[in-house]
């Protein structure tokens, strides 16, 4: 690549001089919204949604169906099964808890979530727009897929204003940096960030007590170790980027 265009990818004019494209790094985490909520807005049970499998003999068909709204009123009673235990992976039953975001420049991670949700979602497209205007990139892991959809769809359910530029018709922009398609080279390989930093020899996410299924109990219970399980998501995402060429 001729010098002149590398150097246009890497500095961006500003005010006369130069600058040095900044490359950041983020992750959310996420937990499940609180259990009335929850209630609230799960669809009532329907006898037509239950399986039935090949379920012929109308008293095999009513069995079925009895023990499954017997399933679905004991969940709803005690905010157990698969609906609770899987909220925070939807911004429909789940929500933002906080965002690790490391400077290009930085050593240690901030982490966004001290504030109510409208506020923190509020105050992470100022942020992303500050890095969108100095021409630079915001990096992730599975963020096309994960982070960003989940961002986007809770600041609507919110009313937060997203800023035009974060996605274009079927596309986000170029401001974001998604390592695992990095890595898929144009395929659509599914990866985990542990994966993927044990193949490259990278050390992967903090290995301890805290894990993604467990960190909303930890953010409420136990707020040190979720701290470093989010702020070693991003510093793992640098350590990946780095290996992989991104910065």
């Amino acid at each position: 690549m001729p010098l002149v265009a590398e150097l246009d990818r890497t500095f961006f004019k500003h005010g006369g001089g130069v600058v040095y494209k900044r490359k950041d790094i983020f992750d959310i985490e996420s937990g499940g919204l609180a259990a009335d909520h929850l209630r609230a807005i799960r669809e009532p049970f329907s006898a037509d949604a239950v399986p039935l499998g090949n379920a012929k003999k109308p008293e095999t068909v009513a069995a079925k169906i009895e023990t499954a709204r017997e399933t679905y009123e004991h969940e709803m009673e005690t905010a157990t099964g698969p609906y609770f235990d899987r909220a925070a992976l939807s911004p429909v039953t789940g929500r933002v808890l906080c965002i690790a975001h490391l400077g290009h420049d930085d050593e240690d991670p901030e982490l966004l979530g001290d504030e109510d949700e409208v506020s923190l979602l509020s105050r992470w497209w100022s942020l992303a727009s500050e890095v969108a205007d100095q021409e630079g990139s915001l990096i992730g892991f599975n963020i096309s897929h994960f982070d960003l959809p989940f961002l986007t769809k809770r600041s609507w359910i919110l009313d937060v204003t997203v800023p035009t530029w974060v996605r274009s018709r079927r596309y986000w922009s170029d401001t974001f940096v998604d390592l695992m398609d990095v890595w898929g080279l144009g395929s659509r390989e599914f990866i985990s960030l542990n994966s993927v930093a044990r193949i490259l020899g990278v050390e992967g996410k903090a290995d301890d007590e805290c894990t993604g299924a467990t960190f909303a109990q930890h953010w409420a219970n136990n707020r040190e170790a979720a701290i470093k399980y989010a702020k070693q998501d991003v510093i793992a995402t640098k350590q990946l980027a780095e290996k992989m060429g991104v910065i």
